[in-house]
């Protein structure tokens, strides 16, 4: 069996939202101290995980068993640790969801963080503007349309699904949950995906769409229309009866 390092590592608070990313790393613990935070990691071996290696720390030290701070790679210790009141980062760092401004028809409003993801998912969905979609639609072949189907907005904007995608420009989204999020971007913390599929849709059909820090309402994928040109005609006509005087 392995014997537990002692990892210290000091971290401005303005990163505080930083450790956030390691909330499920076990044996953490944080530590406040004016304007630091002391993180406290328990380490089988010496091999630091990448998640903690990213952390934007000022310092950062092995700790004996007399609690004195040795520099990572150093023989010589360079200072002690405070004596400080920990607890465990899961306790330390809430999930949050601050609120902000989302369209009317969403009830609970959140802010939605998203950070770059570390694995991207293939993205099966396109939003792009209803004219662009119609023209390509009524000019390709059926058997490019045939594993297709599409949602189109009041305000002219469709979005389609399927795999392949029309070679079109628009914006890609992969679907998580019953949210969908843009093209290689993830919630920073992957219960919020769980969270707003339950609160915002509360056990109704449905998906999400995270735009532009606001999240829309659309049909479930079984209620989108199969893409052909009659469907595209009838949805055209339907359009002009919407935005006619």
């Amino acid at each position: 069996m392995k014997s537990l390092s002692t990892l210290i590592l000091h971290i401005d608070k303005q990163y505080q939202r930083r450790l956030g990313r390691i909330r499920t790393i076990p044996n953490c613990w944080v530590a406040e101290e004016e304007r630091i935070l002391w993180l406290k990691v328990e380490i089988e071996g010496d091999t630091i995980p990448m998640a903690i290696q990213q952390l934007p720390a000022k310092g950062r030290f092995w700790a004996d068993e007399a609690t004195r701070l040795f520099p990572i790679g150093g023989l010589t210790p360079v200072a002690q640790l405070p004596d400080l009141n920990w607890l465990p980062i899961a306790s330390f760092i809430a999930i949050e969801l601050p609120v902000a401004a989302l369209p009317a028809q969403v009830a609970e409003l959140f802010s939605i963080h998203l950070i770059r993801s570390v694995e991207p998912k293939e993205a099966n969905f396109l939003l792009l503007s209803w004219d662009l979609w119609k023209d390509y639609a009524l000019a390709t072949s059926n058997i490019r349309l045939k594993p297709l189907s599409f949602a189109v907005s009041d305000e002219k904007k469709a979005i389609v699904y399927g795999n392949p995608l029309p070679p079109l420009p628009g914006q890609l989204f992969w679907q998580k949950e019953r949210i969908l999020l843009p093209a290689g971007w993830d919630f920073e913390y992957s219960i919020v995906a769980e969270i707003l599929s339950s609160t915002q849709l509360k056990g109704k059909n449905g998906l999400l769409l995270s735009e532009a820090d606001q999240l829309s309402k659309l049909p479930s994928t079984k209620d989108f229309i199969n893409a052909s040109r009659s469907g595209i005609r009838n949805t055209e006509e339907h359009l002009k009866t919407l935005l006619s005087p």
